[in-house]
């Protein structure tokens, strides 16, 4: 029984922890693209 809920307890841990993971890679992708589309809106402004 202590074995299968320290198990449990294991799994939801890592659960969260790659949705937390999920959620960074998402903000990342998307803070970059932004920051991109940023950069290069900026550069066509200048022409």
């Amino acid at each position: 029984m202590g074995g299968d809920a320290i198990l449990a307890k294991n799994n939801k841990r890592n659960d969260a922890l790659a949705i937390g993971i999920g959620i960074g890679v998402v903000i990342g992708v998307f803070q970059g693209f932004f920051t991109s589309s940023l950069v290069i809106g900026i550069v066509f402004l200048k022409k």
